[in-house]
């Protein structure tokens, strides 16, 4: 619906659900200097009658640098080999 975040809502006999936002370009500050990256924000929600609240925020910490510490283009070619 091109909104930048937006809070899932579980439907019933689900117990997680991850949101992704808009991807939009933004300026960030790395180590190389100031750089144009793709960035997106995430939400999740789930069922605290299943999952801990520990577990959740583990994931939260977790699927951010997997996604940006992945070499999309290196396993790429590694599938089509």
């Amino acid at each position: 619906m091109g909104g930048l975040l937006a809070l899932p809502m579980l439907n019933e006999n689900q117990a997680v659900m991850l949101g992704v936002g808009a991807v939009t370009r933004r300026t960030v500050g790395t180590s190389d200097g100031i750089l144009y990256r793709s960035c997106a924000y995430l939400s999740l929600t789930f069922d605290r009658r299943l999952l801990d609240d520990l577990q959740a925020e583990r994931s939260c910490w977790i699927l951010p640098r997997r996604v940006t510490k992945a070499s999309w283009r290196g396993e790429q070619s590694e599938i089509r080999s």
